[in-house]
């Protein structure tokens, strides 16, 4: 997708993007422009799932924020919205069309307005995929595109609590905390749209559950944003740091033996 002016690559981050959309969902809110409770058919109207009407009327944004719609990667009902944990990206997707409905707005018009203008994400953008709808059912029209620098603006801007230079721009603390903590009972390492490292387990594809942390050598108050091939955001509020991470697939201990260097350089 190009490179920056210093030749920094730019990429689709893949579900690294879901973390962005949560707090768009979040200033959506804020603005008044929806609520979490809005039932999902309110801004995307009837018949947007492959859900019976009934069913698909009680998935609300908030369901689809948390990943516990209910429906499948097909958007075909499972079981009731809230009793079962699922990741689930066709569903999720349907959030971020939920704030285009919403504010009426193009989704990289109101991003740039809310979001990355303000913190100076200048080489950020969504880009349509044009091979998903012919490819995959499950995956986004939209790829976040950005580079790790852009990327640890957000991460520096969720440190702050929604700060930045001086400027609220993440003005619902509420949404703040509640997005970064265990948005259900069904996998606690859940938020809205952001993985958690408290535990003590995790609930995988298929809310598969397994025991333990993302990261067991990361800090307990870690969260982070994550996508395919490594595509990593993570954000450490206690040591006060933001970690970025894109390009090429990383090993499977990358995780495990970066951290457990981090906490040596830092000696904690």
């Amino acid at each position: 997708l190009g490179e920056d002016d210093n030749g920094r690559a730019i990429e689709d981050v893949a579900s690294v993007q879901k973390s962005v959309t949560a707090m768009l969902v979040g200033i959506a809110r804020r603005k008044g422009l929806l609520k979490l409770d809005d039932p999902a058919c309110k801004h995307l109207g009837k018949g947007w799932s492959n859900a019976s009407a009934e069913a698909e009327g009680k998935i609300t944004i908030r369901h689809l924020v948390t990943m516990t719609s209910g429906l499948d990667a097909r958007l075909r009902h499972q079981v009731p919205a809230g009793e079962k944990w699922a990741y689930n990206t066709a569903a999720y997707a349907r959030s971020l069309t939920c704030v285009i409905k919403a504010a009426k707005m193009e989704p990289n018009e109101f991003t740039k307005e809310w979001l990355t203008r303000p913190i100076g994400m200048k080489d950020s953008r969504w880009a349509v995929r044009p091979w998903q709808a012919s490819v995959r059912t499950d995956a986004n029209r939209y790829g976040f595109a950005t580079t790790a620098r852009d990327l640890a603006r957000f991460g520096l801007l969720m440190l702050a609590n929604g700060n930045w230079e001086k400027k609220n721009i993440l003005e619902d603390k509420d949404f703040i905390k509640a997005a970064t903590s265990p948005s259900q009972k069904l996998n606690p390492s859940y938020g809205y749209l952001w993985w958690l490292n408290g535990g003590p387990f995790m609930a995988r594809a298929g809310g598969l559950r397994k025991p333990g942390r993302l990261v067991s050598s990361a800090p307990k108050d870690m969260y982070a944003a994550q996508g395919k091939l490594g595509r990593r955001l993570y954000v450490l509020p206690a040591q006060q740091l933001v970690i970025t991470r894109l390009g090429d697939q990383a090993s499977k201990t990358f995780n495990s033996e970066f951290f457990k260097l981090l906490r040596l350089a830092i000696g904690k």
